[in-house]
């Protein structure tokens, strides 16, 4: 048996910290990043 669901997701928040300098190719960032679902699953 097989079950699906549909439901679309935005991008809500994009927030991006660099926690090591670099030059532009070897730049290490950490970003928090925020999401909505909607459809038939809400959250």
């Amino acid at each position: 048996m097989t079950t699906q669901i549909k439901a679309e997701f935005e991008i809500a928040g994009w927030d991006e910290t660099p926690f090591q300098d670099g030059d532009e190719e070897t730049k290490l960032t950490e970003a928090l990043v925020e999401t909505r679902y909607s459809g038939d699953v809400d959250g």
